[in-house]
């Protein structure tokens, strides 16, 4: 199930879906919200950077890795987060305009009663 949640949000992050990937960060956004005292949500989703990043036309996505993913279970059993060989989130970023570097999307997910949802 965690790892089905995991190609859902690769999925998103390829397809650059920023409405989605929004939704799923309501809480982490909520989060930021009060942390800054901001004074809407559309201001803590922009502060998370998201809708930056997938309008970034030389932003890739690589492909979701075959590797073997370990589960990292968090905050006291509330949160948890697959992570690859090098303890890291598989869900890979590169820039066309410097293709050495790479950056990772990482989330980590709480069960809520609307299924996963990006806490942090």
């Amino acid at each position: 199930e965690l790892t089905a949640e995991m190609h859902r949000i690769h999925g998103f992050l390829a397809r650059k879906d920023g409405a989605a990937l929004s939704r799923l960060c309501a809480l982490q956004a909520a989060d930021y919200r009060q942390a800054y005292y901001l004074p809407s949500l559309e201001e803590a989703h922009s502060l998370l950077g998201i809708g930056q990043l997938l309008s970034d036309p030389s932003i890739e996505v690589e492909p979701f890795p075959d590797s073997i993913l370990t589960v990292e279970i968090l905050g006291g059993g509330r949160l948890v987060q697959l992570v690859d060989d090098e303890g890291k989130s598989p869900l890979l970023l590169r820039s066309t305009d410097a293709p050495e570097m790479v950056g990772r999307f990482t989330c980590v997910l709480c069960r809520t009663d609307q299924g996963f949802q990006i806490a942090r």
